[in-house]
């Protein structure tokens, strides 16, 4: 701390001390066992303690973009941005005074990158990325000044791997780098050092190597986190859609079972990942040639009451349900033949 000429004490950095870190690590283990409440609880009292602590306001923002995702409910839009906004004001007016604060610089990144993943999900692809590799920048330059901070390495990470992965054909042209590998390297170091984003890290790895078609990898980082006692649904979604991606059905239907029961306990879902979860536990049945069950999904899906929105996304899997119940008749019908 330093004080100003007022007498009024100032905060020189926002690297968290001891009790704010014991915080934000209680934190992050909340999220991940599916407890957005306590988590929020925790940085409520932080906020009522410290108003001037912007990281908290991150945290907050974070958790509740967290949960719209976990419900795929969308509807906290005005709570998420009027938090990334005040962050970041408040966090700029700290870095006019302190420019070579690190941690200000972390944290509002951080923020701008929830902004950019947000305007991705809400299909504005080019704000996404404008605001991605703005807040890749300022990740960048605190590894360049400090190759030590090692939660940086995500955010930087995850931009050269994503940014890189998208581009397709273009990776070919030769003013087109790809930095793929660079990206899993860095994001591998923050799972691997990170002092607040190493799950976030892992995680992120579990996708990239989805998208790799990489699936045992997934499921090493999966069962080292399930082995440490992490088991909420953020994890338990790549561990499902690695299973399902591979056809092994009786993980498939595990996984997907323990992500729909601990939806439904949760309540007020609008059912879209819940529709999402039987459609793939519909199909793991479907491959063991169990059609009493997989019928009783598939119906389940194409049975429900659901808004506007969410049965419009929904469209394609009401579509494939529907194929596989004609497969399923053919079958069924097929095998009565055999059995004259």
């Amino acid at each position: 701390m330093v004080f100003a000429g007022s007498g009024i004490e100032v905060r020189y950095s926002m690297k968290p001390d001891s009790l704010e870190d014991r915080i934000f690590l209680k934190v992050l283990a909340c999220v991940y066992q599916d407890s957005f409440r306590m988590a929020m609880y925790y940085l409520d009292s932080l906020k009522a303690a410290e108003p001037g602590y912007w990281p908290a306001t991150v945290f907050k923002a974070g958790i509740i973009y967290t949960e719209m995702t976990d419900d795929e409910r969308y509807d906290r839009e005005d709570e998420f941005k009027a938090l990334i906004d005040s962050s970041l004001i408040g966090l700029e007016k700290h870095l006019r005074a302190f420019p070579d604060d690190h941690w200000a610089r972390f944290f509002k990144a951080t923020a701008m990158g929830y902004l950019a993943v947000w305007e991705g999900t809400q299909g504005s692809w080019l704000k996404a990325v404008v605001k991605g590799l703005k807040a890749g920048g300022i990740f960048s330059d605190i590894i360049k000044r400090d190759s030590l901070f090692y939660d940086a390495y995500l955010g930087v990470g995850t931009l050269h791997y994503w940014r890189s992965a998208k581009m397709g054909i273009m990776r070919s042209l030769p003013f087109i780098s790809d930095r793929r590998q660079q990206g899993i390297k860095e994001v591998r170091l923050a799972m691997e050092k990170g002092r607040y984003t190493s799950i976030p890290a892992a995680l992120g790895l579990c996708w990239i190597y989805i998208d790799r078609d990489e699936y045992d990898k997934t499921f090493t980082i999966v069962n080292r986190l399930l082995n440490e006692g992490i088991t909420g649904r953020q994890l338990l979604w790549p561990r499902a859609i690695a299973a399902f991606r591979q056809h092994r059905a009786a993980e498939t239907i595990r996984y997907f079972e323990l992500i729909k029961e601990g939806l439904l306990q949760k309540g007020n879902q609008n059912y879209y990942n819940i529709s999402i979860c039987d459609f793939c536990l519909g199909l793991a049945h479907y491959w063991r040639g169990d059609d009493v069950s997989a019928l009783k999904y598939f119906n389940d899906v194409l049975d429900r009451d659901y808004e506007p929105a969410v049965a419009n996304r929904l469209g394609e899997k009401f579509k494939a349900a529907e194929d596989y119940k004609k497969k399923i008749k053919k079958r069924v019908a097929k095998n009565l033949q055999i059995d004259k």
